[in-house]
């Protein structure tokens, strides 16, 4: 072989081992390098990269992070801002609560830099119109913590709550309602209240309206609506103890049902009531009977034999009355049940404003 056919496959030889190393090389490194990447792109990429196992995974994704805030994109300062923040306020929420748990630790504790992010982070996306909930309540907790900068802080929060309860934030009304509370402004309280019990997943709101009925504080005082709310507390009271111990169950229920109970005895002292007279039958064999009243078509209720006694169940189609908790009783008697049944229909039917008079027709 020639010298010249000799270094022409040398040099062959040593271009395919630098082709080959490099490649090894883009291969091994290619996730640090995003090709046509935006800013979106490399926000994306920095969000999975910070979950990664690897440490050096880790770290580039906290570079892609950095790249997308210094390239104006607001979530990524948002999201670097809320892992520079060792205490962020009671209630605020994470705007990505899986990549912000993976950085927590990953950076250090920095209150000037996370300052700085979350007021240009927040600032434009608000410039966006972006109207997320959440994100209006995070605002009005920032504000309230001056982490974010404004030349009236407070009031700006309080934009940021009101905003964020009009599009249905539950712990924007609930902050709203103790607000205007605490400031003795029961009307605007008692309307963040109103939105806020709508919902049915706290007794607080509802506690509270029947509070504010039974002191006509901001609303009509009036007992029987007092009753109402309370037993709409005690309802969702039970429902959020369903699965606790008794004992648990028990202390929950307490309050609402102590309401009820003072609420009931302001009724029974002011209460002028009109006797009313109406006729009932009792039909069925030894172990059931219906029993059939004026103004219901059908049995208002049924009165059954069982090991423990006589139950006594309300139709149905009939609604509790206030004061009453549970449409089945069991008595020792069948004219103790047939009682309770008639009163029971009596109040839900007339009001709790009557006298009840029955007369057993044949």
């Amino acid at each position: 072989m020639t010298a010249r056919k000799r270094l022409l496959l040398n040099s062959l030889f040593f271009f395919v081992c630098v082709a080959i190393a490099t490649a090894a090389i883009l291969y091994n490194y290619s996730y640090k390098v995003c090709w046509r990447c935006d800013t979106q792109d490399y926000y994306q990429r920095g969000k999975e990269f910070v979950c990664r196992a690897e440490t050096e995974l880790q770290e580039t994704g906290i570079d892609f992070l950095r790249l997308a805030a210094e390239r104006g994109w607001p979530q990524a300062k948002i999201l670097l801002a809320e892992s520079y923040s060792n205490h962020l306020p009671d209630g605020y929420q994470p705007l990505d609560h899986h990549a912000s748990h993976c950085l927590n630790g990953q950076l250090g504790d920095n209150a000037v830099a996370a300052r700085a992010l979350f007021n240009d982070g927040y600032q434009a996306l608000r410039a966006q119109k972006a109207n997320d909930s959440q994100l209006l309540y995070n605002m009005g907790l920032l504000y309230n913590a001056t982490i974010l900068a404004g030349d009236q802080p407070d009031q700006l929060a309080l934009q940021c709550f009101e905003q964020a309860a009009e599009a249905g934030h539950q712990a924007a009304r609930l902050h709203l309602a103790r607000h205007f509370h605490q400031r003795s402004d029961y009307p605007r309280a008692s309307h963040w209240l109103l939105l806020a019990a709508e919902a049915g997943s706290d007794p607080a709101p509802a506690l509270q309206l029947g509070d504010y009925h039974f002191y006509g504080r901001g609303l009509e005082q009036d007992y029987n609506k007092a009753v109402n709310w309370y037993r709409q507390a005690l309802k969702i009271a039970k429902q959020q103890a369903a699965r606790q111990p008794q004992a648990e169950r028990a202390a929950v229920e307490d309050e609402p049902r102590a309401r009820i109970d003072m609420a009931l005895r302001k009724l029974q002292q002011n209460r002028h009531l009109t006797p009313l007279t109406l006729g009932y039958r009792v039909v069925g064999d030894a172990n059931r009977f219906e029993v059939l009243c004026d103004g219901h078509d059908g049995p208002i209720g049924t009165i059954e034999r069982d090991p423990q006694g006589l139950v006594a169940r309300l139709a149905s189609d009939l609604e509790l009355p206030v004061g009453v908790a549970t449409a089945h009783k069991t008595f020792g008697s069948l004219d103790a049940a047939t009682d309770w049944l008639l009163q029971t229909y009596g109040r839900s039917r007339h009001g709790s404003s009557k006298k009840f008079y029955f007369q057993l027709q044949r």
